[in-house]
């Protein structure tokens, strides 16, 4: 990782954020769809790396975007084949991961530190991508079990609306 340009908050958010959704998507969930925390992450990261002084946007940095993109789609798409889903006594949808699911991860972040070699700034994104690679992986993984439980995912969408904070 190029750390240039990174923030010690940006980091720490960073693996912070990452060991908190990995826990997570090891133990047994009810599947919901808030792309609220993902959105806030991205957001987070971006302020972070508006901060940053002297950027360049050189050849190296539209391969580290190209390539970064591919990996946030990619593999967020194969973590989200790694869920198991099953149905609860409340016949709600649940999911959980496996250890095909941190050996992704493992391999997100390796490829994703690899990326960061290409561009000098790349450290500033850390959490842009976190939150980027998660939205993918919750967008798949929803519509995953919609299929699989086409007559059951409206209680999860239920379960969803019924959780959120009151406006």
């Amino acid at each position: 990782m190029n750390l240039n340009n990174v923030s010690l908050a940006n980091l720490f958010l960073g693996l912070l954020f990452l060991l908190w959704m990995v826990r997570r998507q090891l133990t047994a969930q009810i599947l919901t769809f808030k792309s609220r925390t993902f959105i806030i992450i991205m957001i987070i990261g971006v302020y972070e790396f508006l901060q940053v002084k002297h950027l360049t946007f050189n050849q190296g940095f539209y391969w580290f975007f190209a390539l970064s993109l591919v990996n946030v789609i990619v593999f967020g798409f194969l973590r989200a084949l790694s869920t198991h889903f099953w149905i609860n006594d409340d016949g709600l949808i649940m999911r959980q991961g496996n250890w095909i699911t941190l050996v992704l991860w493992i391999l997100t972040v390796t490829a994703h530190l690899g990326i960061d070699r290409l561009w000098t700034s790349s450290g500033t994104t850390a959490l842009i991508y976190l939150g980027a690679t998660l939205f993918v992986q919750r967008g798949v993984t929803w519509h995953l079990a919609s299929n699989k439980y086409p007559e059951l995912i409206e209680n999860n969408r239920q379960f969803n609306h019924k959780s959120e904070p009151a406006k």
